[in-house]
């Protein structure tokens, strides 16, 4: 079964679109976490004519807990320490 965690943050479908493949694979030895921020969090309007987060999201609801993160920076400390529990910064 899992033996931990991944927390994958994504912002920019370009700089994840090699690691979307993976996941059905890892999903079977990790529980899977995927933060969707800024332009890949799916209450954002894809300005382009073709939305390539449409597959890619597909593909994270199947394998992976979706957690729609912020579209703001100032948003991310927030949503780290909500769904990670993460310790207060120093």
């Amino acid at each position: 079964m899992n033996e931990g965690r991944i927390l994958f943050l994504t912002s920019r479908y370009r700089c994840g679109e090699k690691m979307y493949s993976i996941l059905p694979e890892l999903s079977q030895y990790f529980s899977i976490d995927i933060l969707l921020n800024g332009e890949m969090n799916r209450n954002i309007v894809w300005s382009g004519d073709i939305d390539p987060r449409k597959n890619s999201c597909k593909i994270f609801e199947k394998h992976c807990n979706v957690i729609d993160g912020w579209i703001e920076p100032k948003g991310c400390r927030r949503f780290l320490k909500k769904f990670w529990m993460l310790p207060p910064m120093e």
